[in-house]
């Protein structure tokens, strides 16, 4: 019989370097991003998930009159209730308005005001900076990274994103 000490020592033993697990290294790079990102947006106010909700309504009322949180969420691969949480505050904020959709009753209708528009004009550049200053070492190989994160995310989203809505 193999004691608790024991499986304990074997998977200490086993344990390979953590560099050895994609999780791990692409968390530890989406975490520098992030605060990089994250220190950009700080004297705005605004955090990236407030940034990445009114990007998504803009780019979504490119081709709808109409956008509902469901939409957001689904465009920017986040969880239904955070997004509800997150458009309360930028309700809150004055950056968006809800009204009935007159098309569909279910559904409010979402659309940036003026302010939440000139804050995307004020703070856009930084985050896109942010970004090219984190990938610039990547140079030519920058779609040799998004391929492989698309198919990950085109993969896994609905796993984890729709059918939890589901359940």
């Amino acid at each position: 019989m193999v004691t608790k000490r024991k499986k304990v020592e074997t998977f200490i033993k086993e344990l390979k370097e953590p560099e050895n697990y994609p999780g791990f290294i692409l968390w530890q790079a989406s975490n520098i991003w992030y605060r990089n990102v994250k220190n950009e947006l700080k004297s705005s106010g605004t955090t990236f998930t407030q940034f990445t909700i009114l990007m998504s309504l803009i780019y979504l009322s490119r081709q709808n009159e109409h956008i509902n949180q469901k939409q957001i969420a689904q465009h920017a691969k986040l969880d239904t209730m955070m997004t509800s949480d997150v458009l309360k505050t930028l309700e809150s904020k004055k950056l968006v308005t809800r009204s009935q959709n007159q098309d569909d009753k279910r559904h409010k209708s979402l659309k940036i005001t003026q302010k939440g528009i000139d804050l995307i004009f004020e703070i856009y550049e930084h985050v896109n900076q942010a970004d090219i200053s984190f990938f610039k070492v990547l140079e030519n190989d920058m779609q040799e990274l998004i391929d492989p994160l698309e198919k990950l995310i085109r993969t896994n989203y609905d796993k984890i994103y729709i059918d939890s809505e589901k359940s």
